[in-house]
């Protein structure tokens, strides 16, 4: 557990980095995301900014927004900081509010992959955020799994509590019931046909039906109103960007005794629930011993008098604490050291550019590589190839505009808007001439680049060159990404996998034509369509906007005005790669190779071509 001269010191050596102390030159062209953020920040009180910071064990994600006293939220399993969004909104007016990704779940790094944290290590990593956030001292709120985690950490740090309010405490006043707790917890288990969508889906529907989920008895029933399609999709987004990961905050919840802790508060503390609440009742359990600190609240169902009270509380217990000066840090200035993988934000005009970068800060004389990912889906699936590739120099990859976590693009879906944005993101990240490789449909959207912008691309990689006459891409608008809508038996979601998954076999993946077939083996990684299917869920009413803008370029027309060298890659028998020769003729500089089917093989084979 981190003591309070050890977080100092952390905070300290963490400022200084955000200043950009030994960074160099780089640092300057770097400070502009966090510069943007800030402005962005302060423009509205009620404009909502994301973020990550650098924690030992990887990165934490967060939400903010307003100005005033800080208050820090936590979550409840297994969501994540968007369950908080509209109470974000409503008190930015006259708070600084921070609503934390705990570890694992949204977009925050999971603790221990395979091992058993406990609240303990939940509240460390809590105390790491805080610090490294520079929030000297806050009101604290926990819901539920975020109720003990905050208890915790106001035990461990009372010094940096000026009061906890927690909502939804469990304090089961006898032994743990490991079976119960098993029955509970059943394993997220990611499967190739996408059978286990299904069963998530059902059992996120449970969750809201029974207390606990897999006992369907009348006496377990819970007495409340069924959600629509688009909540019940909103809550699977956590679920699902949890994954595998989803029981750790769970379980370690389950196993906690939070009567001994509640002994131990100095802090004022205010435990509440309101009446629907399956732990409403655990209200009763509390010892006639705990703290003269401690008062309990009961709450009726009313949302509004709830949110309510929570303004009341954090302005008696925030009042003293004052306004809070609270410029983010940004963790791209200070990527992870080795192998791991850096996230972070560009703020642009228009919203958030979720970045993810891994390898040297300065390349030692090689030119960085941005990688702009196929479409639907984010960033999610190239995790190994960004490692592979960032061996001797530093690898960017971006969210294009309504995919994974990248806002989308208020201009519609404009090839040259996209192409805009992405132009103003090597500005920003002070990239200079990047190579740039890029993949199946976001491949004209390269081409585009660098037509129109010589000076901002220095060479291009082309993997599944798009090159379709005007008949073909208007097929392609109407047909690649299909409206979908929430469903109430989340058959959506069915819908995308097996779009991921058709596009193994053909392609178009729509196509049911001999002529679509792909004679090659088929890449058919559960892990690689999960993530694609999370970084679409986060967006469905805006996951085909980019595709939809790389369609409406000339990519075939636009690729006679590059003039930089260009590889392309080509397959005998598969209609993804049918353009691949033509797109090496049509540039002075160009080149052509075969499609390496492992990613190992193919990143040498960028690596040669990068080097030559």
């Amino acid at each position: 557990m981190a003591d309070s001269n050890n977080l100092d010191h952390f905070l300290e050596t963490t400022r200084r980095t955000a200043l950009g102390v030994s960074l160099g030159g780089a640092a300057t062209a770097l400070m502009r995301p966090v510069a943007a953020l800030a402005a962005s920040h302060e423009s509205g009180k009620r404009y909502i900014s994301k973020g990550y910071v650098n924690v030992s064990h990887g990165q934490m994600h967060y939400r903010t927004a307003g100005s005033g006293p800080p208050v820090i939220l936590v979550h409840g399993s297994p969501s994540s900081s968007r369950t908080y969004i509209d109470l974000i909104g409503r008190l930015s007016d006259q708070f600084t509010v921070i609503a934390l990704d705990t570890a694992g779940y949204g977009n925050s790094t999971p603790l221990m992959p395979g091992g058993q944290p406990e609240i303990p290590d939940f509240a460390r990593v809590l105390a790491e955020t805080v610090a490294v956030l520079g929030i000297e001292r806050s009101v604290l709120f926990g819901s539920h799994t975020g109720a003990k985690i905050t208890l915790q950490y106001a035990v461990d740090h009372p010094d940096r509590v000026a009061a906890l309010v927690m909502d939804g405490l469990s304090i089961p006043p006898g032994p743990i019931d490991y079976v119960w707790n098993k029955n509970y917890l059943t394993p997220f288990t990611i499967n190739e046909d996408g059978s286990f969508i299904a069963y998530e889906w059902t059992r996120g529907k449970d969750f809201g039906r029974n207390f606990p989920w897999y006992d369907k008895s009348p006496a377990t029933r819970s007495n409340t109103t069924d959600p629509d399609a688009q909540t019940m999709h909103n809550a699977r987004i956590d679920i699902f960007s949890a994954g595998p990961h989803y029981s750790a905050g769970y379980g370690a919840a389950m196993r906690y005794r939070g009567i001994p802790v509640l002994r131990q508060l100095s802090v004022p503390t205010v435990l509440m629930a309101i009446e629907p609440d399956p732990l409403y009742i655990h209200l009763d359990y509390v010892p006639d011993d705990v703290p003269d600190v401690l008062s309990i609240e009961r709450l009726t169902a009313d949302r509004d008098a709830w949110r309510a009270r929570l303004r009341a509380l954090f302005g008696e217990y925030g009042s003293a604490l004052g306004d809070v000066n609270f410029t983010p840090p940004d963790p791209l200035l200070d990527p992870k050291p080795g192998d791991a993988i850096t996230a972070g934000y560009v703020v642009q005009e228009q919203g958030h550019v979720h970045v993810r970068r891994v390898g040297p800060i300065n390349g030692e004389g090689h030119r960085p590589l941005l990688i702009l990912p196929d479409v639907p889906g984010g960033t999610g699936p190239y995790d190994l190839l960004m490692r592979t590739l960032a061996f001797d120099r530093p690898v960017f990859i971006i969210d294009l505009p309504g995919t994974g976590d990248s806002d989308p693009l208020e201009k519609g879906d404009s090839g040259n808007a996209v192409v805009d944005m992405v132009v103003d993101v090597i500005d920003r990240l002070g990239l200079e001439q990047p190579d740039v490789l890029a993949e199946n449909v976001s491949t004209p959207l390269a081409i585009a680049l660098a037509a129109r912008h010589p000076d901002k691309v220095h060479s291009l990689i082309l993997d599944g060159a798009i090159l379709a006459d005007s008949r073909g891409r208007n097929e392609l608008r109407d047909n690649y990404t299909p409206d979908l809508k929430p469903m109430r038996g989340g058959g959506h979601l069915s819908e995308l996998w097996h779009m991921f998954r058709d596009a193994e076999f053909k392609w178009p993946w729509y196509d049911r034509s001999r002529e679509a077939i792909r004679w090659v083996n088929p890449n058919l990684d559960a892990n690689r369509f999960y993530h694609r299917l999370v970084d679409t869920m986060k967006q469905l009413d805006h996951y085909g906007d980019t595709a939809r803008a790389a369609f409406s370029l000339d990519a075939a027309a636009l690729l006679e005005e590059v003039r930089q060298p260009v590889l392309a890659f080509h397959r005998e028998r598969d209609p993804l790669y049918q353009w691949g020769e033509f797109a090496a003729r049509k540039v002075a500089n160009g080149k052509v190779i075969d499609r390496p089917e492992s990613v190992i093989t193919f990143a040498q084979s960028v690596q040669l071509f990068l080097d030559s």
